[in-house]
């Protein structure tokens, strides 16, 4: 994958012009005019399926002809995160997902690029109080940033609340005597053309982002060609409780019409644990007494049993219990 500093370099290598999707900034202003100017773009690129502002390229016709910079005196990266994050929760709404990436051009002076990602909640609007821009909806028109127009933000809104959404959750397979997570699309549109990884590992965290981790301890590349509204496809697992702790699903994949989404979602062994009894009692009772037939299936359940206390020892005992009256165990 491409890191956002080498995609910005390739574009200034390749002259690349200023279009729907790209735009160029020589300089980074603190007055007024620039803040205002800064919120109608990001909140155009967020309402136009995604953008890229590079800060520090002068440009000319929309071609950049130079890389003047921004002055490290003037701004550091992180004031800058911080500032542009600031203006944006303070003045559009919803909220807008950003990324952000320094590039150096000399020893005091750098380019920084500010990463618009699609949007899944659009339309956005600015809320500016006391300028023109109060409460207005803008797209992407080629280089420039319009007014949307009310059919535009009637079309916006029926994309946020008819998207796809995919999750990912435990299942137990009773007949295979095997876990499987389920990825389940609980959006109220069919996703298509599903592309990503499944990562296994007891280091994840619920806020990575894909690059954050690179070995993960098991990992399943997902291609799936369609999942209507409340469809799911199973992947069968084979490992233990030690590699399945924590998982982490990032996956690519479109709507009908079109429309590109990112997606992540993220899942905890000791939730997972906690919510047996709420998810799928019947498929843990009907697996459990499958096992029954496995040589010395007591010792299998017994650690199976060990290992589930170690996260929620009160949570083991109390489905150790109800099998034991239930005479499966």
């Amino acid at each position: 994958m491409v890191s956002l500093e080498d995609y910005v370099r390739n574009l200034l290598r390749e002259q690349t012009k200023e279009n729907s999707i790209l735009d160029y900034k020589e300089c980074l202003g603190r007055g007024d005019r620039n803040k205002t100017e800064l919120i109608k773009d990001i909140c155009a690129f967020a309402n136009s399926g995604g953008g890229l502002i590079v800060f520090g390229v002068s440009e000319h016709n929309g071609f950049p002809i130079d890389q003047p910079g921004i002055d490290s005196t003037d701004w550091n990266r992180s004031e800058i995160e911080v500032y542009v994050r600031q203006i944006c929760e303070s003045h559009i709404v919803p909220q807008v997902s950003l990324e952000f990436a320094q590039i150096p051009v000399s020893t005091d002076r750098f380019l920084f690029a500010t990463k618009i990602l699609p949007s899944q909640v659009a339309p956005h609007r600015i809320k500016y109080k006391g300028i023109k821009y109060d409460k207005s909806y803008y797209v992407r028109d080629g280089e420039r940033c319009i007014e949307a127009e009310e059919s535009e933000i009637r079309r916006m809104y029926y994309r946020s609340h008819s998207n796809p959404s995919l999750k990912i959750r435990p299942h137990i397979m009773a007949q295979l005597r095997c876990l499987a997570i389920e990825i389940v699309n609980i959006g109220s549109a069919s996703a298509a053309s599903i592309a990503g990884k499944l990562l296994f590992d007891r280091q994840l965290e619920r806020g990575m982002v894909e690059t954050d981790y690179i070995s993960p301890a098991v990992l399943v590349t997902v291609n799936i060609p369609l999942l209507r509204s409340g469809e799911s496809v199973k992947i069968l697992l084979d490992y233990g409780f030690s590699n399945l702790e924590k998982a982490m699903l990032f996956c690519s994949y479109k709507d009908h019409t079109g429309m590109s989404y990112n997606d992540k979602d993220y899942l905890d062994l000791h939730e997972w644990v906690r919510n047996i009894g709420t998810y799928w009692p019947d498929e843990l009772y009907e697996f459990l007494r499958s096992i029954s037939t496995f040589p010395n299936p007591s010792n299998f359940i017994e650690n199976w049993f060990k290992q589930i206390g170690q996260l929620d020892q009160p949570l083991a005992e109390g489905i150790r219990q109800r099998l034991k009256k239930s005479k499966l165990i």
